[in-house]
C-alpha cells in the first residue's frame, strides 16, 4: 500500500506545446497514455497501476506548491526569488522493512557534521534541531518493531 503527495505540478503535467491539432501531438496522444489524463491524479494512478498493479494506491495533490523558508538554505529554489514554492512529489508506503530502513537512516545522520553544511548553520539549524530530528526517527522506526505492531 503506497500514498502519494504531489505539490505545485498540476501545471507540469502536459507541455506548453500541446495541441491536438498538431499532427505530432495527435501522433503522440494516440501511443502516450499520460496526454490522455486530465489531471496529475489520474496520471499518477495510471502510472501506478501500470508499473505496480498488485500496489493499492492513493493520491493526494495540490496546485501550490511546498512553501520553503528558514532553516532551508536557497538551494532548493533561484536565490532572487525569496520563498518561492518548491514542486514536490512524495511516496509514502509501508513495509516489513520501513523499521530497517529508518533506522538506518538515523544512523546516516548521527553521522551529519554540521560544521562542514556551512549553509545549513547560516539559516538557522542548529545541533538541537538535528537531535531533535533523530529522536523523531527513532520513535519512528519503534512503531515498526514486531512488539508494538497490531
Amino acid at each position: 500500500m503506497q500514498a502519494i503527495s504531489a505539490r505545485g505540478l498540476e501545471s507540469r503535467l502536459k507541455p506548453p506545446s500541446f495541441s491536438l491539432t498538431d499532427p505530432h501531438w495527435q501522433k503522440e496522444y494516440s501511443k502516450n497514455v499520460y496526454l490522455r489524463t486530465d489531471s496529475l491524479n489520474q496520471a499518477l494512478l495510471c502510472h501506478f497501476s501500470q508499473h505496480w498493479p498488485e500496489t493499492k494506491v492513493g493520491v493526494t495533490s495540490a496546485v501550490a506548491g511546498c512553501p520553503i523558508s528558514p532553516p532551508y538554505p536557497k538551494i532548493f529554489t533561484d536565490p532572487n526569488q525569496q520563498n518561492s514554492p518548491l514542486p514536490i512529489l512524495t511516496s509514502w508506503n509501508s513495509s516489513k522493512g520501513s523499521g530497517t530502513m529508518l533506522r538506518k537512516m538515523s544512523e546516516r545522520v548521527t553521522r551529519i557534521n554540521l560544521n562542514k553544511l556551512f549553509r545549513f548553520k547560516e539559516a538557522g539549524l542548529e545541533a538541537d534541531d538535528l537531535n531533535e530530528v533523530l529522536e523523531d526517527l527513532d520513535v519512528a522506526a519503534k512503531c515498526f518493531e514486531p512488539d508494538t505492531l497490531l
